[in-house]
């Protein structure tokens, strides 16, 4: 029982990308049926990853491990849907009927959003939650910033789809609120084989997000110096100082024409000769092997191995779900990447990114978290999730107790020196728990997620940007979840907390209360 000897140094790497009863038969009894149906599976994982990324990181993937960095200059847009939180409150009462009714919902919303993205020539780089941040790319600024309006003004119409939604309490609204702004970020791929992230830094994708704040339910907002790229082109309003709305006064037909893209071809699947020899099918596996281990490394470790189970339905289901929320904002990163003045500077900053993400993955994963992606929820934000894909008895106390060990980890970290100017870097902690529907959202034949929505994403963010330089907050639902725990498992908690402070929350009737916690042991040599 082995495998055939142009697999054979594959082996490890097949561990990850089987299922576990396709990986025993192939050990058992590698025939050739048995090679053509792994064949078939990594052919399939492939097109999966491929939906899971953006086009930038598939088509160009670097290698695993060795962080990657460029400058550029793109539009990006940032969406965020209104109405969202009141429809997850009100499916949460439905259970398992609620969870598929909200799915189907979000899937239905995304799928003829990213339909629009991809039509006017533009890149899903990222969900958090309901929202999306979408790049867009041309010849010139000037087209860039033209084509991103163009998606934006599509994106509100399209909404009219959503204004009366279908409960089970009633009829409900969705609105979008969209934000754009043309300017240079660094865009970065950073972290380990098993485990990498793209990450946007910068001024630039700062202001894009708080254009999107600063908008209006139903408009596309804009700054106004991107607004001087196309002012011959498009009509605005004025808004608030620095900030105009687009005006949408064009017939239907001149905004339907859609900037077609060749990089949509992506989403086409290539077939598969089954007709091969056992030779050609082995060396048919080694290149699906190489062309996917890249893609997988920036899938987090459960969900690669729900993508690779679930492969042959090609979706995973979604369900609701208890689960902690954890968010870090890292202060002193994102603001260095503005100063850099050469390479050197650029490289310092790049090695201190990739190692503290690094050891801050290695921290989740040891406590079976899952880190999400780096989101700019508020900020520059990590979005970590304990509880879900797979549940444990103590999740609270493992989120409690890594968050913790993430601000030892931070406190180590030396002053980076960019530009003669000191920049400390340090953090805000922020937890939360509750109920999330949790499974694969967007579009069932193109780009998507493995999410988390739910209060508990949006509360845990909020108690984060409520928390001083190097204080993690808890709302009460950890402490009581905490205390559960405790009794259960008859253990010692590695960590202190008392009450600090009420906050009011968007979507809470009352103040919620919050705990600061700091860990018990002193910071270990990292």
């Amino acid at each position: 029982m082995s495998l055939p000897s142009l697999l054979a140094p594959q082996e490890p790497q097949l561990r990850s990308q089987l299922p576990a009863s396709l990986y025993a038969k192939l050990w058992i009894s590698p025939t050739e049926a048995i090679l053509k149906t792994v064949m078939q599976h990594l052919n399939t994982l492939q097109h999966l990853l491929s939906h899971y990324l953006p086009y930038e990181v598939v088509a160009h993937p670097p290698e695993p491990g060795q962080p990657k960095w460029q400058w550029q200059t793109r539009t990006l847009m940032f969406t965020d849907l209104a109405g969202f939180t009141s429809l997850t409150q009100t499916c949460a009462q439905q259970g398992t009927t609620g969870a598929q009714l909200l799915a189907d919902l979000l899937n239905s919303y995304f799928s003829k959003a990213i339909d629009v993205i991809n039509t006017s020539g533009g890149d899903l780089l990222e969900f958090t939650g309901d929202a999306m941040l979408v790049e867009f790319n041309d010849s010139t600024n000037q087209r860039s910033m033209a084509k991103a309006i163009r998606a934006a003004l599509r994106l509100q119409r399209m909404m009219g789809e959503f204004a009366t939604v279908q409960t089970p309490a009633g009829e409900q609204a969705l609105a979008m609120r969209i934000g754009l702004h043309n300017g240079q970020f660094l865009k970065a791929d950073v972290g380990t084989p098993m485990r990498m992230m793209r990450i946007l830094l910068g001024k630039t994708v700062r202001q894009a997000k708080q254009t999107e704040h600063l908008g209006i339910i139903g408009r596309v907002c804009i700054t106004t110096e991107s607004a001087a790229l196309v002012a011959d082109a498009f009509r605005f309003e004025a808004h608030q100082p620095g900030y105009l709305l687009v005006c949408d006064d064009f017939e239907a037909e001149t905004l339907g024409s859609f900037d077609i893209t060749l990089r949509q071809q992506r989403n086409k699947r290539s077939l598969l000769a089954l007709n091969r020899t056992e030779s050609e099918i082995n060396h048919e596996i080694n290149r699906l092997l190489t062309k996917n281990l890249p893609l997988s490394s920036y899938i987090a470790s459960p969900i690669l191995k729900l993508l690779v189970e679930n492969a042959r339905e090609h979706s995973i289901p979604p369900g609701f779900s208890q689960a902690a929320v954890l968010f870090v904002n890292l202060l002193g990163l994102p603001d260095a990447a503005d100063h850099v003045t050469s390479s050197t500077e650029e490289c310092q900053l790049m090695t201190t990114l990739s190692h503290l993400f690094s050891q801050i993955n290695s921290l989740v994963e040891a406590k079976d978290g899952f880190l999400q992606q780096w989101t700019y929820h508020l900020y520059s934000d990590i979005l970590i999730y304990f509880g879900i894909p797979g549940a444990h008895m103590d999740d609270a106390i493992r989120a409690a107790t890594v968050a913790g060990e993430i601000l030892q980890l931070v406190a180590q970290i030396p002053p980076l020196q960019i530009a003669n100017i000191t920049f400390q870097i340090t953090c805000q902690i922020g937890l939360d728990w509750g109920t999330v529907i949790e499974g694969e959202i967007g579009h069932p034949f193109g780009r998507r997620n493995y999410n988390a929505l739910g209060q508990p994403v949006n509360r845990a963010a909020h108690v984060m940007s409520q928390a001083h330089t190097n204080q993690i907050l808890m709302t009460e639902a950890v402490q009581q979840e905490v205390l559960h725990e405790q009794s259960l498992l008859r253990t010692e908690l590695p960590f202190q907390y008392q009450q600090i402070k009420q906050i009011n929350i968007k979507g809470s009737d009352h103040p919620i209360t919050v705990f600061g916690m700091q860990p018990l042991s002193p910071p270990s040599k990292q």
